[in-house]
């Protein structure tokens, strides 16, 4: 509101990454009913997912992995996120989430996806989540991203079509329910890992991502 001055013109592909994100995000799973029903699952879940954040037009290393790809939108911390306080703003920002579902499928738990167990190492690997160009930070985030929606091209053919507006879980719900999973552990390279909550508090730059 308080920005004056003449308007600056960029090409796109000339912005870079829109913020210094941290190594660890948190990451919805089927948090939309019409991927519930792809997938079958009933209840969506939350998992760490292990990777840093690259710019909008990084090349994704595909190598030999069985790779998907969808879009998502992330909520970004822009301050430290405190349990049962309600943040003031938020920044959002479009990521590509990339996956290596014969990875996925050679960890996950079939009899009990909703554990999430196997995601992160399906869903963490190097370079697999460009975001960006934009981040915004919205006056009212809760209004503005239920007008959202999202689509995801591949070769000019669409592939997905959501509104964020259709969550199962919205923003403050998955908010709640990252803190009521402090210290819980899932397996990343053989390792334990836990959701960046600590101290009941998410560090500032987290990427939240929403689910697909």
């Amino acid at each position: 509101q308080a920005l004056e001055g003449v308007a600056v013109e960029v090409a796109a592909e000339q912005l870079l990454l829109p913020y210094t994100g941290t190594q660890s995000q948190i990451a919805a799973g089927v948090n939309y009913p019409e991927h519930g029903k792809e997938v079958q699952v009933r209840e969506s879940f939350l998992f760490p997912k292990q990777v840093e954040s690259t710019a909008f037009n990084a090349a994704v290393p595909a190598r030999d992995h069985l790779l998907d790809y969808e879009v998502e939108l992330g909520f970004v911390a822009l301050e430290p996120l405190v349990r049962n306080v309600l943040p003031r703003y938020l920044g959002l920002v479009l990521a590509s989430d990339y996956t290596d579902r014969a990875m996925l499928m050679r960890h996950m738990r079939l009899t009990d996806v909703s554990s999430g167990e196997g995601f992160t190492q399906g869903k963490s690997l190097a370079g697999s989540m460009p975001i960006g160009n934009l981040l915004v930070i919205p006056l009212d985030y809760e209004r503005f991203y239920r007008t959202l929606q999202l689509h995801l091209w591949h070769n000019g053919h669409p592939r997905q079509d959501a509104r964020p507006s259709e969550m199962t879980w919205d923003i403050h719900r998955i908010l709640s329910e990252s803190f009521a999973r402090e210290g819980r552990q899932w397996t990343w390279n053989g390792a334990p890992v836990e959701l960046p909550v600590k101290n009941a508090a998410i560090p500032a730059r987290t990427l939240i991502l929403s689910g697909t």
